[in-house]
Parts: C-alpha cells; structure tokens; sequence
C-alpha cells in the first residue's frame, strides 16, 4: 500500500508542475494581449461619434377650438458638443424625415408642424377633432444639428389631444415671435 501511495505521487507531481508551468504561460500571455489591446484603443486615436441625441415625449393637451398647439422640443435634445452652439429652429431642425434635407415644416393629412428660427418650439395646428373617449393623436418627427454640422438621430414628439366638453378658445401662449 505504502508504495504504491508513492508511485501515485511520483506519477501526480509531475503533472501538477506541468501544469502549474503551462498556465503560467497563459496568464503571461494574457496580459501581453491585455497591454497591446490597452495601447490599440486609445481614444484620442478613436473616430469621435455624433454627440447630439434626440429622445422621445408624450405631450397632453387638451383640445382647444383653433387646433393650435405649442410644443416644447429643446428639452429632448442632449449631448451637444460643449465646443458648439446649439441654434434652435430652421435650419437646425428638420421635422420631416422625407425631406431629403433640413426642413422645418411638415404637412400631413391630419397635423401640419413647423419650427421658427431661433426657437425652441414647434408649432402644431391638428386637423383633428378628439371625441369623448377617443383622443386625437399625431407623431412629431424631429432631428437637430448644431452650427458645426453634427447631427442626432431621429427622435420625436407623440402628442395626444384630449377631449374636453368645453374646448379653449383662446390662443396659445407664443414663447417664439416667429412661430
């Protein structure tokens, strides 16, 4: 029993020192794998990628007589560049994805949308009239750039126009002279 207790070390050491070696040789290779991946991704070396984001809001409202509507958009855009201005309105907004362009208007069967220069607004006149349990409900595209030329990603505006048995008449607030 005594000796083969031995001839069982003497098999299992040799084994334990080869692989003791072997992964020795992994972990030395790793971190040289780990280096020259470290030195490959510096980020001054990297393309910069466009800053400017675009999210997405639900805006209520409720209907008013005219279908006029005033929308808040500079509040989705994020990641502007700290080097660039953001110039709100035509030119730096495009509202129409088919467009092909920068555009600030859109006329669809049921909205129509425009942005105004230097304004951080839209203007929505809906052609649509909620009823009582069916709201009117429009989606706004949008997308900005700044004066450097970098643009965001489309983002947007869903806006529901809740019903009201006794619609407003009057006109809404005009934060933007243009619009």
């Amino acid at each position: 029993m005594n000796k083969s207790k031995k001839v069982k070390h003497l098999i299992i050491a040799p084994i334990i020192f080869v692989s003791i070696i072997f992964m020795s040789f992994i972990a030395i290779a790793d971190n040289e794998v780990r280096q020259e991946t470290t030195l490959e991704m510096n980020p001054l070396e990297l393309p910069v990628s466009k800053s400017i984001s675009v999210g997405w809001k639900t805006v209520d409202v409720y209907h008013r007589i005219s279908g006029h509507y005033i929308i808040r958009y500079a509040d989705l855009v994020s990641g502007v560049n700290p080097s660039h201005n953001m110039r709100w309105g035509c030119e730096y907004v495009d509202i129409d994805p088919s467009s092909g362009g920068w555009d600030c208007d859109v006329t669809t069967t049921y909205f129509s949308a425009n942005g105004a220069e230097q304004c951080q607004y839209i203007h929505v006149f809906s052609n649509s009239t909620p009823t009582q349990g069916n709201n009117a409900m429009h989606t706004i595209d949008i997308r900005v750039r700044d004066e450097e030329g970098d643009e965001s990603n489309w983002g947007g505006i869903t806006l529901i126009i809740h019903y009201t048995p006794n619609p407003e008449s009057s006109e809404p607030t005009n934060p933007c002279s243009n619009v």
